[in-house]
């Protein structure tokens, strides 16, 4: 979008921390968005419409690479449902733990149990309030009593503070666990 949409956009005083300081981060960020293989423009689009357009723009997947080679972030409606068919795609063939709050989990844990049925799931307070080390070193207790071991692939579900927890605590217990995202909001 355009500096003036995103600003008109984002609501300062709403606790997003980096808000305020959007100006600078979009101008260092310029050339990493300018890098990517595929541009929308959002300026005139409501979320459902952007959703739709992005779709269409990728096809359902999104190549991405990185310093560590290459992968896929997947688009596609029902692919919740269809985890479990592709789960050694993901690495999800062995022990699973799946992060996320109780809001997601209410709305999506049962298409997951469903279809990852031996997966353990644990469970986060809600919001970027808890995005500390005191929810990280919860969610090891959780995981220890779900018996993630090294072969343990974590899924984090839900929005931006689910995603950034797991993914931190993925990293960091027992040296690294595989993670999948699977973001459940649009910025996430």
């Amino acid at each position: 979008a355009a500096p003036e949409t995103i600003e008109a956009r984002l609501n300062t005083s709403g606790g997003r921390p980096l808000a305020g300081q959007w100006r600078e981060l979009y101008e260092a960020r310029k050339p990493v968005y300018a890098a990517l293989p595929h541009h929308l423009a959002t300026d005139d689009l409501t979320i459902g419409q952007a959703v739709q357009a992005l779709r269409s723009l990728l096809q359902g997947i999104l190549p991405v690479e990185a310093p560590e080679g290459r992968y896929d972030i997947l688009i596609q409606k029902g692919l919740l449902s269809d985890l479990g068919g592709r789960a050694a795609h993901f690495g999800l063939d062995g022990r699973v733990a799946v992060i996320t709050n109780p809001t997601v989990a209410r709305l999506y844990g049962d298409a997951l149990a469903q279809s990852l049925p031996q997966a353990a799931q644990l469970l986060m307070p809600e919001g970027e309030a808890h995005k500390t080390l005191a929810t990280v070193a919860n969610l090891y207790s959780q995981m220890v009593t779900a018996g993630a071991d090294r072969g343990t692939a974590v899924v984090a579900l839900g929005g931006g503070a689910v995603l950034n927890s797991a993914g931190f605590a993925a990293a960091t217990y027992m040296r690294g666990l595989r993670l999948v995202q699977a973001p459940t909001t649009l910025l996430s």
